[in-house]
């Protein structure tokens, strides 16, 4: 089985871009963020 990567767009928006993975998309967004003590 072949990945795609996700540092392509088309990827990024097949694995984040529907409703049901917001929940992912936004834990992955925030995580930086936390780390970093901004949020």
């Amino acid at each position: 089985m072949r990945f795609i990567s996700p540092k392509i767009d088309y990827a990024f928006k097949k694995i984040f871009g529907s409703d049901a993975s917001q929940d992912i998309l936004i834990s992955f967004l925030n995580a930086p963020l936390i780390k970093w003590g901004i949020k």
